[in-house]
């Protein structure tokens, strides 16, 4: 991620960063490639720079990782809120047992109302400092459960009631939710205590990531326009977005990434070399099976070219599908993701695969049209749509209906 300077932002970017916000919860709301995590890293960097203590929270490891590829990461404490909590419970001797509360013992459903409960016992400065956040800002907010604001956002005033400095800062864009157990905008102000006229929620409205013409393919699969105000569009103008088709090989039983050596591979491979010195996606619509077969062919096709083919899968034993391979640097890489682990990113070029096995009715139609704004929205020069396996005999899936008009 390239990390401008606090001088190249924007007039409403800079406005979050006035006097009279300094000591208050804040909500910032904007669509993708409007820079909601440029503005959390420079507001991050502010606070440190005046003493403060500060805590950058993102929503998957994926995004961390991410964000740690800008220089002033190493400055910043950065944590996924998985993380950060699981420590917080280790740091304090206050808080009963090895871990925070959960559901269901489900490690990564936190019994929020249960955390609340076991901070607000303690009443000791001393005690509450080691596990005060100080100011936390929390990218991607909109895929966090409910419970979670209500929670930070009565512990803010715990902290405060004990003379310590405890804030949230949050950033969020309910467009681009993918989580079942998620907030609504509304919600996140209700928490926080927002009203109209106080200042503090901000919109920001210039896209600075993609082209012209991707953002107007992205925008047509957007579910609600909540921000307020006008979103500009994007300076930048390149090829309008493409849908390749390929047909389903003849007496062919097997699923999309179970094929082997599917023919669409090396059109992708072809399109790449036309391309080069760029960063790549490879965005997938399946399980961790299914990305794992389109990483080891990826990896073969390329093998010896000076491309790296690199992907991630949760907790995968392999060095080679962990999080800490992932390279967000360099160009020429080919990064091979899932739709969830995608979010907060961007590429130079992504390709998405598997739509066609993607079930759509109008009970899951919401969902589809999500998940589209969010992977189309990840690239900043070109965007592709494969399907990869198209039964001649039986036309285009019903999928295409919600596609826009070429025109």
């Amino acid at each position: 991620m390239i990390l401008p300077s606090f001088n190249e932002l924007d007039s409403v970017q800079k406005s979050i960063f006035t006097e009279d916000n300094k000591n208050k919860n804040i909500l910032i709301i904007g669509p993708p490639g409007t820079g909601k995590t440029i503005v959390a890293f420079h507001k991050a960097l502010n606070l440190k720079n005046l003493g403060k203590k500060v805590i950058l929270i993102m929503y998957n490891k994926v995004l961390l990782k991410y964000t740690k590829s800008t220089s002033a990461a190493s400055n910043i404490n950065l944590s996924t809120m998985h993380s950060w909590i699981y420590k917080m419970w280790r740091q304090s001797e206050k808080l009963e047992g090895s871990r925070p509360p959960v559901k269901d013992n489900n490690r990564f459903a936190i019994d929020w109302f249960k955390v609340l409960t076991d901070i607000k016992a303690i009443n000791n400065k001393e005690d509450l400092e080691i596990i005060n956040w100080g100011h936390m800002i929390i990218d991607e907010g909109q895929d966090f459960p409910d419970d979670m604001f209500f929670c930070l956002h009565f512990l803010t005033n715990h902290f405060k009631k004990h003379g310590l400095e405890s804030t949230l800062t949050i950033f969020a864009d309910e467009n681009q939710v993918i989580t079942e157990n998620n907030a609504r905008i509304s919600s996140i102000e209700q928490h926080l205590g927002i009203v109209e006229g106080d200042n503090r929620k901000f919109c920001l409205t210039k896209n600075f990531r993609n082209t012209r013409q991707i953002a107007n393919f992205a925008k047509h699969f957007m579910n609600a326009d909540y921000y307020g105000t006008p979103v500009d569009p994007p300076n930048k103008s390149g090829p309008r977005p493409s849908i390749l088709i390929y047909p389903k090989r003849q007496n062919n039983s097997q699923s999309l990434f179970k094929i082997k050596d599917p023919i669409f591979y090396p059109k992708i491979k072809k399109l790449i070399y036309q391309l080069p010195n760029k960063k790549y996606a490879i965005i997938i619509d399946g399980n961790n099976s299914d990305l794992e077969n389109v990483y080891y062919s990826f990896a073969k096709l390329f093998e010896g070219s000076k491309f790296k083919v690199q992907g991630y899968i949760n907790e995968h034993p392999k060095f080679e599908l962990s999080v800490e391979n992932l390279d967000f640097i360099s160009d020429n890489t080919i990064t091979i993701l899932n739709k969830k682990s995608s979010k907060g990113t961007e590429f130079d070029i992504v390709f998405f695969i598997g739509i066609e096995q993607t079930k759509y009715d109008h009970t899951e139609g919401v969902d589809v049209m999500k998940n589209l704004f969010v992977i189309s929205s990840r690239a900043k020069e070109q965007f592709y749509i494969v399907f990869g396996m198209i039964d001649e005999k039986e036309g285009m899936p019903a999928i295409t209906k919600i596609l826009p008009n070429p025109e």
